[in-house]
């Protein structure tokens, strides 16, 4: 598990490789900050911080409910 830190970084690293810039345009800083909230406020983790936001960056859009679903089914079965 990481800290917000941490997957901040990692989600810097994932919008350069994905946008090729180093500046989050206003929508997506939006859309991480919210994804961050998230994090911080539900059982969602790195795994799921990650792929909500590289679908953000693919598709445009954010699956949370399924992302919810696949943070309790790991948590379950630990």
């Amino acid at each position: 598990m990481f800290n917000t830190l941490d997957m901040y970084g990692i989600c810097n690293e994932i919008y350069r490789d994905f946008r090729g810039k180093n500046t989050y345009t206003e929508t997506d800083e939006n859309i991480l900050n919210f994804i961050f909230a998230l994090y911080n406020q539900t059982e969602i983790d790195c795994e799921e911080v990650k792929a909500l936001w590289i679908e953000w960056l693919t598709k445009g859009s954010l699956s949370i409910e399924m992302q919810i679903k696949n943070a309790r089914t790991r948590n379950a079965a630990m």
